[in-house]
């Protein structure tokens, strides 16, 4: 039987991504491990069987069973099996958390409520009917409505196979699964009272009070940070992203910045920006100042940046010299096309490729294209230009300035649109931009991109075309409106909880950490110092990515991801080194509790232990803002049962553990 489109490759990564606690027969292990699954169809029955048969990171046990950092082990575990219809392989992991309701068919088990007010202590864990956990100061808990007995959300009826239900109505925009999962988009994670704002506002209100916010600024906090060595310098400014990513309440405007950083890239892997950590953090400031502008003015900004004048090579780029053969340099006209604006290939107004009559697609430029454009970008350049550590020298912080001695004013085609020849090289510049910006292309290229970073990673063509409209048109006649396309992003109907085999996305590692450390609100007594150990932990860091065509490439696929014509574009960095190091700093970052030495983070255990004295109101709380309400009652019920053998007197094992758990578990990864 056909292997449905995300089966392989999908269901590897997420397993990958961490474990939980398996049971076989009578032998149970309730500590945390890494599993690798193998795959193998069955031809007869149709089913596809995944077999978890080699611990390959298991937490070290001590003496009294109590959770140190991960290490090698090399030992075997029992074999744990799965086995899911063919439309469902990867759904395997989460279907408990869903199940048919026999009179309004299918829901998800994990329902929001409304706030129920503080109740006293609820008593022995004997009771059947456990009262709400007491609300902690400044953090509202929204509890389960009359959990059973056993702390576990029973199945009603038969579980359905996920691959045969269709498409179910959009559920309450403002219900705390919705906003939670919104926020999980729009934002770098939730912080307590973000949901109830949200609620407060509506969606429209919220995007409209995040777009009026004063912007949080990276490079003032660099200046006041700012170490003396190179490496520290540029530790100091990654700082600097995580400070506004955790605190800034501009969410939106720096979660399309760090989409932007993706796409516009520029990157300290290259030799005068790795010296250079306040030129990269103006770039930035760059980004977000425009992330909910206007697409044509960033796209000039950054074309005239210092930071993308070096990293691309078009600073100090002259006309051509024939006498000393030398040519004016393409690279920046060659990535501005192919990845700033209009892309390698001609595109339908929905983003699907164009194909000519032998069924061929058709190129969008040609070599010819980009030696004339490189010829527009002459004359180009800052003073101190020969910089290598430019922070000292203010021409770094501005644009790059024209020089029309280094020009090259003759007439020039370029996509069929003629260049006078002598209209000077800020009417060069300005008609090129323009020509890129009004580019038929370039609506659902960009469109296509931000979907990816924000929501789903293989938008259909429908969904593309409706946020590609917004960018040729907000409704009042202006295109390029970046406020306009994120809207339209985050509020498409394609972009609504559902239940159907096709999975949105994964979420990148940094993501997945900020939101971790958003939900615990990190804090420290003076400023991190490389706290997140950013350049190594995460496989990705902000403006660090390997080449301009960023961490991973946006149609990225491999295995039956590829066989199917899918992307996966987060899958290209989640190698075992990221793994390892990332789940390793999930549990540094879990065990900072209650104080930490100077440099680091930590967090109030406080608001945690009041839920603890119901473990599925810790349970709850770790579902709410950390899955959207998303976990299965088979996960539940792994952490309850790990939690249960786990002596009361344990706070800082009973905290830990389970958070640890669920952070590892493929379902955190898995953005619906």
């Amino acid at each position: 039987m056909a292997v449905k489109p995300w089966v392989l490759g999908l269901t590897l990564a997420f397993c990958l991504a961490g474990g939980v606690s398996a049971q076989t027969g009578q032998n149970r292990t309730d500590t945390p491990f890494f599993l690798f699954p193998h795959a193998q169809s069955d031809e007869l029955s149709g089913n596809w069987r995944f077999s978890w048969t080699n611990f390959l990171y298991q937490p070290r046990l001590s003496d009294d069973h109590s959770l140190n950092r991960p290490v090698r082990y090399s030992g075997r575990s029992p074999s744990y099996q799965a086995i899911a219809p063919p439309a469902n392989a990867l759904l395997e992991l989460v279907r408990d958390a869903r199940e048919w309701n026999e009179t309004s068919g299918p829901v998800f088990v994990a329902k929001s409520t409304t706030l129920i007010a503080p109740q006293p202590d609820p008593g022995p864990p004997d009771i059947a009917e456990p009262e709400p956990p007491v609300a902690s100061p400044g953090e509202p808990i929204d509890p389960p409505i009359d959990p059973p007995a056993d702390s576990i959300t029973p199945v009603i009826g038969p579980i359905v196979d996920i691959g045969e239900i269709p498409y179910v109505p959009m559920p309450d925009p403002l219900s705390d699964a919705s906003v939670a999962r919104f926020l999980q988009q729009a934002s770098f994670g939730i912080r307590p009272g973000d949901i109830e704002r949200f609620q407060e506002l509506g969606i429209e209100g919220w995007l409209e009070w995040q777009r009026d916010l004063p912007r949080s600024e990276h490079l003032p906090l660099l200046n006041e940070w700012y170490r003396s060595s190179t490496d520290q310098r540029q530790q100091d400014r990654a700082d600097v992203w995580w400070h506004h990513a955790l605190n800034g309440e501009d969410q939106l405007r720096q979660r399309m910045a760090f989409a932007l950083s993706q796409i516009l890239v520029v990157s300290r892997v290259h030799g005068k920006l790795n010296m250079s950590a306040k030129v990269l953090a103006n770039y930035y400031d760059l980004l977000s100042e425009h992330a909910l502008g206007n697409y044509r003015n960033l796209l000039e900004l950054v074309t005239l940046s210092p930071a993308m004048g070096s990293y691309l090579s078009m600073m100090g780029n002259k006309q051509a010299n024939l006498s000393n053969n030398r040519f004016p340099d393409e690279n920046y006209a060659r990535e501005v096309m192919q990845l700033f604006s209009i892309g390698l290939e001609q595109l339908n107004p929905d983003g699907t490729v164009k194909r000519d009559a032998n069924g061929n697609t058709i190129p969008t430029y040609t070599q010819a294209d980009i030696e004339a454009l490189a010829r527009v970008f002459t004359g180009w350049s800052v003073a101190e230009y020969w910089c290598s550590k430019c922070d000292d020298f203010p021409s770094w912080f501005g644009s790059m300035q024209a020089d029309e001695t280094l020009h090259d004013n003759n007439e020039k085609w370029i996509l069929g649109e003629y260049f006078p020849a002598g209209q000077g090289i800020e009417a060069d510049m300005a008609q090129a931009m323009d020509m890129l910006f009004e580019h038929p292309n370039t609506p659902a290229f960009i469109s296509h991109q931000l979907i990816q970073r924000l929501t789903h990673s293989n938008p259909s063509p429908a969904y593309v075309r409706r946020v590609a409209d917004a960018f040729r048109d907000n409704g009042d006649g202006v295109r390029g409106d970046l406020f306009a396309v994120v809207s339209a992003i985050l509020m498409d109907p394609e972009n609504q909880p559902k239940r159907s085999p096709e999975p949105r996305k994964i979420r990148e590692p940094l993501i997945a950490m900020t939101s971790l450390a958003r939900a615990l609100q990190l804090r420290g007594d003076e400023r991190m110092v490389d706290y997140f150990e950013s350049y190594s932990s995460f496989g990705q860091a902000p403006l660090a990515a390997p080449s301009v065509f960023n961490f991973f490439r946006p149609d990225y696929r491999q295995g039956e991801v590829a066989l199917q014509g899918l992307a996966s574009p987060e899958l290209e960095i989640l190698a075992w080194s990221t793994f390892v190091q990332f789940n390793n700093r999930l549990w540094a970052v879990i065990q900072s509790r209650d104080s930490g030495p100077a440099g680091t983070l930590y967090y109030s255990d406080a608001s945690l232990e009041s839920l603890l004295k119901r473990p599925e109101y810790y349970l709850f709380w770790i579902d709410r803002n950390l899955m959207a309400g998303r976990m299965s009652s088979s996960l539940k019920q792994r952490l309850l049962d790990h939690m249960a053998a786990i002596p009361a007197s344990e706070l800082g094992r009973r905290i830990e553990e389970p958070l640890y758990l669920a952070v590892t578990s493929p379902e955190f990864l898995y953005q619906e």
